[in-house]
């Protein structure tokens, strides 16, 4: 049994193992992401301080973790050779980062539950799309985002500097259709489909309920 719950101080050592073994995953894509350490522990607990951590979990043993943020993501201020689906300027987005999976995992579908999870947790917080970015090389994610309804916006920089090793391929999805949209308020509707069909546990629930206030 897969689920997904908010993570707290007691995970961390393990999520740090989820990472590593990511880390070498992706290493053999033969791209740099995540070769320089990132994220180190510093900010896995930060992450974790500030509530927008999450584990994935199977049989009872941390197999997965993600960030899903409410906050405004600075890096996606500016956007090139695109552009998002949505306007920054009045739309509030949820994000998406360090989506971290163990073998255990893989080919399971782990990843795209986690994607509903985030589509709930939107929802919730009267978001009206999820953003996320990843490294151009790493085809398993960028497949996986499309599957699960995200298009291709364009290219963001995680550094100012925007050196290659901070280019980044961003993708959005809008809650309410699959479709590439200009947002425009009567076109938005609740995504029933997909987030009446993810289960929260009691606890979990309240947390979210409270995150609106």
């Amino acid at each position: 049994m897969i689920t997904v719950r908010p993570s707290e101080p007691r995970d961390i050592d393990r999520m740090m193992e989820v990472f590593d073994d990511a880390r070498k995953q992706i290493k053999t894509f033969g791209i740099d992401q995540w070769q320089d350490g990132y994220p180190n522990r510093e900010i896995v607990e930060e992450d974790v301080e500030k509530k927008r951590s999450w584990v994935i979990v199977k049989d009872g043993v941390i197999e997965g973790t993600l960030v899903m943020m409410l906050e405004k993501e600075p890096a996606y201020d500016k956007i090139y050779e695109g552009d998002w689906l949505t306007n920054p300027s009045y739309v509030p987005t949820l994000v998406i980062h360090r989506i971290a999976l163990t073998d255990a995992l893989r080919g399971t579908g782990a990843a795209s539950f986690a994607i509903r999870k985030a589509l709930a947790l939107a929802w919730f917080n009267y978001r009206v799309s999820i953003r996320v970015d990843t490294h151009e090389g790493n085809i398993a994610m960028r497949k996986m985002l499309e599957r699960n309804g995200f298009h291709y916006c364009g290219i963001i920089y995680l550094d100012p500097s925007m050196e290659p090793k901070y280019r980044r391929v961003a993708y959005e999805r809008f809650i309410s259709c699959s479709r590439k949209l200009k947002y425009d308020k009567s076109q938005l509707t609740v995504d029933t489909a997909h987030f009446l069909e993810v289960k929260f546990d009691p606890e979990t629930l309240e947390r979210i309920k409270k995150m609106k206030k």
